[in-house]
């Protein structure tokens, strides 16, 4: 049973990865976006 339990995490672990592959793209674009809006705010403190 502990057997079929691990195979079960692990075929859910893959179907994770795909998902994180896939929007992975958007994330980044967006995760960009605020660190420029952020170095952009930092800066402006420091003028």
């Amino acid at each position: 049973m502990t057997e079929h339990h691990d195979d079960r995490e692990i075929r859910y672990d893959e179907d994770e990865l795909i998902t994180e592959q896939e929007v992975s793209e958007e994330e980044i674009t967006e995760r960009k976006i605020e660190i420029e809006e952020e170095i952009i705010e930092h800066d402006r403190k420091l003028i």
